[in-house]
């Protein structure tokens, strides 16, 4: 979507290959996760279909992962404003994050409140990590030479870098109301926060 030459640090699909291939490989994956949701027979029928459900809104053109990509398209080149911005990236990687960590939970049978403080994390997880991603491409300056909308574009490094910890601080917190159960997802914000900041 974005036509970069590396996705973390490897060629990008479509110039390995070409660009009907990686169409194509986006759309196999896509359908793959359904696919091996639908061969699953650990849950129950009804526990399947509210994680089919799930998935698809966290990846679909409503408000999931392909409308985020719509509008962050659409932002190309247009100034945006901060809450637009913050709805692009929530829609893109923090709907799938989202998804899929609750998705673990939900199948692991955690508590309507545990389900709630996992949304929580991710939504805050989901953000920081896409705007570590945009002060990771503006310091190679692809985003600012496209006219990407970026959070270092409207509020600069420095502060980006202040929005992403406080994300990862929250995240945190919410984290450590899981006590020990929660060290992966407290080693994930340890993960980001070291990617840049």
């Amino acid at each position: 979507m974005d036509d970069d030459d590396f996705r973390r640090g490897r060629p990008s699909c479509h110039k390995q290959f070409n660009e009907a291939i990686a169409i194509l490989a986006g759309d196999g994956l896509l359908t793959l996760a359904f696919e091996t949701l639908g061969q699953t027979n650990s849950f129950s029928a009804d526990s399947i279909l509210q994680v089919v459900r799930t998935l698809g809104l966290a990846a679909g053109s409503t408000r999931g992962m392909i409308a985020g990509q719509v509008l962050d398209l659409e932002a190309e080149g247009m100034s945006v404003t901060a809450s637009h911005l913050e709805a692009i990236h929530r829609s893109k990687t923090g709907a799938l994050l989202t998804a899929s960590v609750w998705i673990g939970a939900y199948l692991g049978g955690a508590s309507t409140g545990d389900l709630e403080k996992i949304t929580r994390y991710c939504e805050r997880i989901g953000l920081a990590f896409q705007i570590v991603d945009d002060i990771l491409d503006e310091k190679q300056s692809r985003d600012r030479d496209r006219g990407k909308a970026t959070y270092p574009a409207i509020y600069g490094i420095d502060k980006s870098r202040e929005i992403a910890r406080n994300l990862l601080n929250e995240a945190r917190a919410t984290a450590d109301t899981f006590g020990g159960r929660g060290l992966m997802l407290r080693q994930f914000c340890d993960y980001l926060e070291h990617r840049q900041l």
